[in-house]
């Protein structure tokens, strides 16, 4: 149903000041009204190694998973326009069928900020990639809303 593809690691040594095709995104590049703005490029050496599977594309979910700051953690946005830019090391690509999938998924996720919040200040550090609850059980529209000629359907649950 949906993928989560951690973003690119990279360390201070491959950072370079002169733009290269290597450009990292991160979370700074949300908003907090969640609109995916361009604005801040971290350019990597030309030479490093990047997976395209790291490559924000149209119809990807792009999501904070980790920071120094809380207010940047579970920040989203989806991506409407292919760029040829990759996710930081902190932050994910959520990949879902297109259609009413990506949209139940984009609506699940901003409902979770306030909950990744409130566990990364509970927590008193930076909140972990390994730390996200993944036991939440997100609701399956194509077979809630196919099941509606059974009065007694129950409408499937996946993880």
């Amino acid at each position: 149903m949906a993928s989560i593809e951690k973003g690119v690691t990279y360390s201070k040594a491959d950072q370079v000041r002169d733009e290269t095709s290597n450009v990292v995104l991160t979370a700074d590049n949300i908003s907090l009204d969640g609109k995916f703005e361009i604005s801040k490029r971290i350019f990597l050496r030309e030479s490093l190694s990047v997976s395209p599977s790291k490559q924000l594309g149209e119809g990807d979910i792009f999501i904070c998973l980790s920071s120094g700051s809380r207010n940047h953690v579970g920040k989203v946005a989806f991506i409407d326009r292919e760029t040829k830019c990759y996710a930081g090391g902190f932050m994910g690509i959520v990949r879902a069928k297109a259609g009413l999938l990506q949209k139940c998924c984009l609506k699940f996720l901003i409902g979770l900020k306030s909950e990744m919040q409130s566990r990364a200040k509970a927590l008193g550090q930076i909140f972990k990639t390994s730390q996200l609850d993944c036991q939440r059980k997100i609701p399956n529209p194509q077979l809630m809303y196919s099941n509606k000629s059974s009065p007694n359907a129950k409408p499937s649950i996946k993880r």
